[in-house]
């Protein structure tokens, strides 16, 4: 049976529009599946746990939490984690158009310039030497300083409003929970061990409104 030329052309059209929407569909649904999660992505699996632990007892009326992640990636906070973010190099570029927000991100850039730094170092052969005089001098710090310290988690977890760290290091002496190849940290659990002062209902206040 011999299909006339202009039918074939709307078959072809119609079979090539098909394709293309299957592409897209799968391009699209794949990352979302499991097994994609678990052994396509490097960190989504372990994000999916620790998204369940800070959410695990927070009531729907209550606020969302807020985090601190060091992986270089605002998406596992806001997406992964539905979480506030603490502080992300990505979200400097609201610096511009408020000077109070631009010293706040600057103060906030230095308390968390020894977690950045710790993950750079994951991946310092890949950095060329002018990338690293930038990072350092954007965080306001050497990048050959010290490793993570105990006091470093104190500056930090003493801020208002910061609930957890979400992070690739361990700390001997500082209880987290390990989901994969990171690490939970609660800041109330940090500032017990520390023994440091709780902080205050009108700190987390003025803080929010920040």
């Amino acid at each position: 049976v011999r299909i006339p030329s202009q039918a074939r052309d709307r078959l072809g059209f119609a079979l090539t529009a098909a394709g293309f929407l299957g592409v897209q569909t799968f391009f699209f649904a794949f990352p979302q599946t499991d097994f994609y999660v678990e052994r396509c992505t490097q960190y989504r699996g372990d994000l999916r746990m620790v998204h369940t632990l800070i959410h695990r007892d927070r009531g729907e009326s209550q606020p969302l939490p807020t985090v601190y992640c060091n992986l270089g990636c605002l998406d596992y906070v806001w997406l992964d984690l539905h979480s506030k973010s603490y502080f992300d190099w990505w979200q400097a570029g609201n610096y511009m158009y408020r000077r109070d927000m631009a010293m706040e991100g600057k103060r906030r850039a230095r308390l968390v310039a020894p977690f950045e730094i710790a993950h750079y170092r994951t991946i310092e052969d890949q950095l060329t030497p002018g990338y690293k005089a930038v990072v350092a001098r954007f965080y306001e710090t050497d990048f050959s300083r010290a490793p993570i310290s105990t006091e470093d988690f104190a500056r930090l977890c003493r801020e208002p409003g910061l609930d957890y760290l979400v992070l690739e290091q361990h700390i001997e002496g500082l209880s987290a929970v390990q989901v994969g190849k990171l690490y939970l940290y609660s800041c109330q659990d940090v500032r017990t061990a520390l023994r440091l002062p709780e902080v205050s209902s009108s700190d987390r206040v003025a803080s929010r409104e920040r």
